[in-house]
């Protein structure tokens, strides 16, 4: 299975790739330095480059 996890780096993204990689998932991790989320233009072409199975959005913003 091919998941595509936004938010790779934060707490959620880390906890996600440390649990479903050795469970056989193929993560395609993907952080705020690869693409900011905020730029909807940029956001279809990762998604179509990857291919995923599941997408899963465990981004977040914690400045508010």
């Amino acid at each position: 299975m091919r998941v595509l996890l936004f938010g790779a780096s934060g707490q959620v993204g880390r906890e996600i790739v440390r649990c479903a990689a050795p469970a056989g998932a193929e993560i395609i991790a993907v952080d705020r330095a690869r693409i900011d989320l905020a730029d909807d233009a940029r956001i279809a072409p990762v998604i179509k480059g990857a291919y995923p199975d599941v997408i899963i959005n465990a981004s977040g913003y914690t400045a508010v």
